[in-house]
């Protein structure tokens, strides 16, 4: 389909659903239709759950760096570095820190939209490389060394492609993951780093679309056999679901 009409489509099959009250299972390999038509998401990779939450809960705590670079966009944007007395820093940039999560080696992620045009504590020399204007609003690469950065900003006028271009982050929106296993720093339960599974269910089929969700679950872990099952597993199956759609990726 061309993108016209996989976006009307996509909004017939939530209207169809919403219609028809049902428990519905969707596979698609598109994040955006996860994202939209399913009321709860199981992310895996190669067989292994990742992450089961909310769409918007996927975007804003992601378990880990999989699942942060999945979900969006442009993709969050990712810094190799390592946190030194209160700093972030990389070979080329430099975040001053207001709560360092732990001290050592760590991977800094942050999202496009929480990245602007001007300075505070970031300090780089950042230089233009790219500039996409979408009308309302515009993709800006740059870059710093190794580091490459997408910043979502309101349209402005910018400087010549090339030159130097100051970027701040937002301090509130930072993510911290951990350099040797992906893991993000302060997330409740550690995750491993394609597939969705939207899933939701209401009164009576509950129980038929956790059956359901069970056995694609089941098929899901067979084709890593090596691999243990996922502790979050089972809490999808004990709670008290009010969710009804669920979909694959």
């Amino acid at each position: 389909l061309d993108a016209k009409l996989r976006l009307q489509t996509r909004a017939e099959i939530a209207q169809l659903h919403q219609r028809l009250d049902a428990t519905m299972i969707y596979v698609t390999h598109d994040q955006i239709e996860a994202m939209t038509l399913g009321d709860r998401i199981v992310v895996l990779d190669a067989g292994k759950i990742q992450q089961i939450d909310k769409p918007l809960n996927l975007y804003r705590e992601p378990a880990n760096r999989f699942v942060a670079g999945f979900i969006g966009s442009p993709p969050m944007n990712f810094i190799e570095g390592r946190v030194d007395d209160g700093h972030f820093v990389s070979d080329s940039v430099t975040v001053s820190l207001s709560h360092a999560p732990r001290q050592g080696p760590m991977v800094l992620g942050i999202r496009p939209e929480h990245v602007g045009i001007g300075t505070n504590g970031t300090s780089a020399k950042f230089t233009l490389d790219l500039v996409e204007p979408i009308g309302n609003e515009m993709f800006v690469y740059a870059s710093a060394g190794t580091n490459h950065l997408v910043a979502r900003v309101a349209p402005q006028e910018l400087p010549q492609i090339g030159s130097p271009i100051p970027l701040k982050f937002d301090a509130e929106h930072l993510h911290f993951f951990d350099a040797a296993t992906g893991a993000r720093i302060g997330y409740g339960v550690q995750c491993l780093g394609t597939a969705f599974l939207a899933a939701a269910c209401r009164g009576r089929r509950q129980a038929a679309a956790l059956h359901i969700t069970a056995w694609l679950l089941s098929l899901a872990e067979s084709l890593s056999p090596s691999s243990p099952s996922s502790p979050l597993v089972p809490s999808l199956s004990a709670r008290a679901s009010p969710y009804r759609s669920v979909g694959f990726v």
